[in-house]
Parts: structure tokens; sequence; C-alpha cells
């Protein structure tokens, strides 16, 4: 119930009564219909808010959707199940920007609601080796700032390095905050001395402030990539300087995140130099 809604939000479109029908299939009221199961729900207010969708987007999305909504109760009720589970949508991850192709749409939200919970739960190694999920669905920010970008909204790089910064501060700690009353109230310390006196602290943080300083200009995916990349690379880098297997598996897991950024690279190149002997 609760990825309907928040599709709907993102959708701005109401997603009516939802409820379990006799067969425990979910059901929703959408214009006097009633309309059954995750994926036509969730397709149904894409096409009610004027989302378009190509053919084969649209088809993709209902598979993706069958799929998550078949199994995600396995997933969160058996730990090495839902390992399964993610390395199969990792692994379908390795070719596609995101799930329905290279474009962002309400299937990758869906996707996000489920996948970020079972992500949490297993290791840090664990989660390492889903590389292609963590690219794409990766963190509270990620998401928010994705959706405030698909919105139209624009911000300055050194607003989208700080909403990153906070969001993932939050995320971090908020669950904890709910239920340990102390440490709610240290949470809470820690960000009114934040807002009150600005600190740089972590490699990421530094050198992307830096970069604004001297005036140089990035996008906003830039600049959320570059964050993404240098809080990896500083997480980790020690650990691979003093462990040569970890070292291995780390350059990588690095190499294969830029495996389609050298391809694009080397088209460009191939057709400018077709271009130049042409001319």
């Amino acid at each position: 119930m609760d990825v309907v809604k928040t599709v709907g939000k993102y959708l701005n479109t109401p997603v009516g009564t939802i409820c379990y029908n006799t067969d425990k299939v979910l059901t929703t009221l959408l214009d006097k219909e009633n309309v059954e199961g995750l994926a036509s729900i969730i397709l149904r207010l894409a096409a009610k808010s004027g989302t378009t969708m190509s053919q084969e987007q649209t088809l993709l999305s209902y598979q993706w959707l069958e799929h998550i909504a078949m199994y995600a109760n396995q997933a969160i009720t058996n730990s090495n199940f839902a390992k399964s589970f993610l390395q199969g949508i990792n692994k379908a991850l390795e070719k596609s920007t995101y799930l329905t192709g290279n474009y962002f749409t309400v299937t990758d939200i869906a996707a996000y609601h489920v996948l970020y919970p079972l992500i949490e739960r297993i290791s840090v190694s664990e989660q390492e080796s889903l590389l292609h999920i963590k690219k794409n669905v990766e963190g509270l920010a990620s998401i928010i700032l994705r959706l405030a970008a698909k919105s139209g909204t624009t911000m300055s790089q050194e607003q989208t390095l700080l909403s990153y910064q906070w969001l993932e501060h939050i995320a971090m700690y908020a669950n904890q905050a709910i239920t340990n009353s102390n440490f709610a109230k240290s949470f809470l310390q820690v960000l009114t001395t934040l807002l009150d006196k600005e600190n740089v602290e972590g490699l990421a943080s530094i050198i992307l402030r830096l970069a604004a300083k001297s005036g140089t200009t990035m996008s906003q995916e830039q600049t959320l990539l570059s964050y993404q990349w240098l809080e990896h690379i500083a997480m980790y880098a020690n650990q691979a300087i003093t462990n040569s297997n970890f070292a291995k598996s780390f350059l990588q897991g690095i190499n294969k995140a830029l495996e389609k950024s050298a391809a694009d690279l080397r088209r460009l190149f191939e057709k400018v130099e077709t271009m130049t002997m042409e001319t």
C-alpha cells in the first residue's frame, strides 16, 4: 500500500481507497473502476497523471512491478531469499541505467521503496556486490534529488551538495533518534550546532566546496555523482591500500562502473576522427 501512496504523491495523482480484495490482491478504485494488482495500479496512475512512456517502457514496467509484487514479501521475511532477489535485479541492471532502460520512470520509484529497506539489512560487503542497484537507488538523498531534478526544481552546485549531506545525515540517524530519546536529543543538538555554524567535513564535501569556491561549475547530476564517488573512495581507500585482495575488488568495481562512460568516450573519439577524415 505504501508503495502506491508514494507513487501517487510523486505523480500528484489521487490513488483512491487502497485495500486487499478477498483474493489478497492489492486493489483500488480509479475513475469508478476497480484496478487490481500493483503493476496495473501504478501504470494507471502514471497514465492519469499524463506521464508518457513508450510501449517498451510500459511493458518492462509491468514485468518489473509484477516481479517485485510477487517476491517482495518473501524477501522481507527471508534474508537468504532477499540476497538472491537483490542479486537478480542487480544482474538485470548491468546493461541498463534504470529498470526500463536509460530513463527514470515511476517503476524506479516503486522499486526504490521496496529495495532500499532490503539493502539496509545486509552487510556492507554484500552491499558492495550490488553495485548496479546501489548506483541507481542508493540512499534517501539520491532519490529525493532525482525527484527534484525531474520536477524541474533547479539548485546551485552548493545547494545540491548541502541537500545531499543533510538528507544523508538525516537518513542515517533518524530511525535511531525515533527509538532512543537520549540519542534524539544529541541528534537535534548536532543539527542545531551545524545550522548555527558552518562546518565542512569529509573528503567529498571539502573537494566539492573548494570546486564551488574556485568558480568551477557542475550540473546538479554531476555534483551528486561526484559526491557519491568521492564518499565511496574515501570510505574504502585505506582498506584497499592495506588489503591487496580487497584492492582488486575495489578497483574492479570502479572499472565496471566506468565501462559505459569509456564506451561512450570511444564512440565520441571515433565520430570526431571520421568527421576529420571526411573534411
